[in-house]
């Protein structure tokens, strides 16, 4: 019973108040309770009363097999089955050719019979000169013969002019090639042939008999223009003696020589070498030149090193002077190595002074 069917409020202002009032569950409990007891109810009797409705069933199953009370007599399951079996055959031979009506065996084939062998005929031996006189009197009937095949003899031409042969019309002209001439009868080869070696042979009987003074001289080669060889460009340094000196003589500008070796002029040495790789210019110097540097092994001059200014020479054995410009540093520690060279060899070739006498 709700609050609305209370139609009194005393009463209703009684129970509100009553002593037992505070001991009545809350509303939501007893909502609880019914929920739980028709969820528990339900499904089964829903279950139950499913089959029964018209729209209990699923949709698929009214579908194939009809409603509950009046069932269709369509065969929807025949109908489906017959579009499951259609494409999968549809996809299986989709790339088959199309078969067609074939014999279920072969006619076994029909064994030929072996050709005859043909036996080619004996090939007589060639007669000697003796026999081949004797030859043409023997018996013609008494030689070998191949057996031939007999030939169909050719009807009798009909007296008259000869009948054209037919030639179908065609919408176009054919352009065919010319006819080859007839070949030369073999008597006329055979002349032409022997009169062509009697010539030869005619031809190589006289220049054996003409004496070796008349045969003409081979013409002597042309000579290769000067020109070309003045511009051919001269041969490049190899720069060889750079690692192969082993003593080092150095000319000073006034004239003096100091001569050292390769270890003691380690230093030297690598700066002269970078200094004389620039050297591959055919140009002469237009400077005076102030250091010479020759370079020796065995006592034998492999090349020489020439300082003029800022341009260097070198000097190979058997090849042409070639010069060039080095950079300005290397020349100039080239010079200071070389004036500490020659100073601290002249400074030690000096004997040393007595000391002087005491009064």
């Amino acid at each position: 019973m709700s609050e609305d069917d209370r139609p009194d409020p005393l009463l209703r202002r009684a129970l509100e108040h009553a002593p037992d009032h505070s001991a009545v569950p809350d509303f939501r409990v007893g909502k609880r309770i019914r929920s739980m007891a028709h969820d528990a109810v339900a499904p089964e009797a829903a279950q139950d009363l499913l089959p029964m409705l018209p729209d209990g069933q699923p949709w698929w199953r009214r579908l194939l097999f009809g409603s509950g009370a009046g069932r269709s007599n369509m065969p929807w399951n025949a109908a489906f089955a017959t579009v499951i079996v259609g494409v999968l055959v549809t996809v299986l031979w989709q790339r088959e050719p199309v078969p067609g009506p074939q014999l279920d065996s072969q006619a076994p084939a029909k064994e030929r019979a072996p050709a005859p062998a043909v036996v080619p005929a004996p090939v007589p031996a060639a007669p000697a000169p003796s026999q081949q006189a004797e030859a043409p009197t023997l018996n013609p009937a008494a030689e070998p013969r191949i057996a031939l095949p007999p030939t169909v003899p050719e009807a009798p031409a009909l007296p008259g002019p000869p009948t054209p042969p037919m030639v179908p019309s065609l919408p176009f002209q054919l352009e065919l090639p010319p006819a080859p001439p007839p070949p030369p009868a073999a008597a006329a080869k055979k002349s032409e042939q022997a009169e062509r070696l009697a010539d030869e042979a005619g031809n190589r009987r006289a220049l054996q008999a003409r004496p070796s003074a008349e045969m003409p001289m081979p013409a002597a080669p042309a000579a290769a223009p000067a020109e070309s060889a003045s511009e051919s460009p001269p041969p490049q340094p190899t720069f060889a003696a750079l690692a192969q000196w082993t003593r080092m003589t150095v000319t000073t500008p006034g004239g003096e020589s100091r001569s050292f070796t390769r270890d003691e002029a380690r230093e030297l040495g690598a700066l002269l070498g970078s200094a004389a790789i620039t050297a591959v210019s055919p140009q002469p110097l237009r400077n005076k030149v102030e250091w010479r540097v020759t370079l020796e092994r065995d006592g034998k001059p492999l090349a020489r090193f020439e300082l003029a200014g800022g341009e260097v020479r070198w000097r190979e054995n058997g090849l042409p002077p070639a010069t060039g410009l080095p950079p300005e540093g290397a020349l100039d520690g080239l010079r200071g190595s070389l004036r500490e060279a020659t100073a601290q060899q002249q400074q030690q070739q000096q004997p040393p002074s007595e000391p002087e006498a005491p009064r």
